[in-house]
């Protein structure tokens, strides 16, 4: 996280903060995770949706552990709210896809906390969230051709690592060539 900072890289470094913070909530170190959280930084709205989501699900953990349900349940259902919104206004199935991952680890999150409040209408909502949110995707599988799924995955992980540099125009310029290479 430092070196990214460092090299003024602010979303790289809130993921791996992101990262650092969910790994500590998994591994029970709740205390720690929400320190990681806080020196990530609350989400700009100008932030990639899956960083949002991110941050969400790891606060709903925290607020798990430290026996915040409703505070959880508040966060993962505002993500789901903000994923339906997104997924509406994009017709790329590579950027929905990406989101939709984040999407099925809250929906999971909600229907757990759900779940443990004992109450059937709510494990119902849940349950009825995650399928808005799943079902807004149609199955997405790699080709037949070996050579053009490798194509496709180097793509898509260009067209990730031009997220991360958009401000960096030095940076950014051999992602494009590249990205224009292997589009055509």
């Amino acid at each position: 996280r430092e070196e990214f900072a460092t090299e003024g890289l602010r979303l790289p470094a809130r993921t791996a903060a992101l990262i650092a913070a969910e790994a500590m909530a998994a591994a029970g170190q709740t205390e720690a995770a929400a320190d990681a959280l806080g020196g990530a930084g609350r989400p700009r709205v100008s932030d990639p949706i899956t960083s949002r989501l991110q941050y969400a699900y790891v606060a709903a953990l925290i607020d798990r552990e430290r026996e915040q349900p409703a505070s959880a349940t508040r966060r993962v259902r505002r993500a789901l709210d903000a994923l339906a919104a997104y997924q509406a206004s994009f017709g790329s199935i590579d950027l929905r896809t990406a989101a939709a991952i984040h999407g099925r680890r809250l929906a999971q999150l909600d229907i757990a906390l759900a779940r443990g409040s004992g109450r059937v209408v709510s494990v119902f909502a849940a349950a009825e969230r995650a399928r808005a949110a799943t079902s807004r995707l149609p199955a997405v599988r790699p080709p037949d051709d070996p050579a053009a799924a490798d194509l496709l995955a180097e793509l898509r992980q260009t067209i990730e690592s031009l997220r991360a540099v958009e401000f960096d125009r030095a940076a950014a310029v051999p992602l494009l060539c590249r990205r224009h290479e292997l589009e055509r």
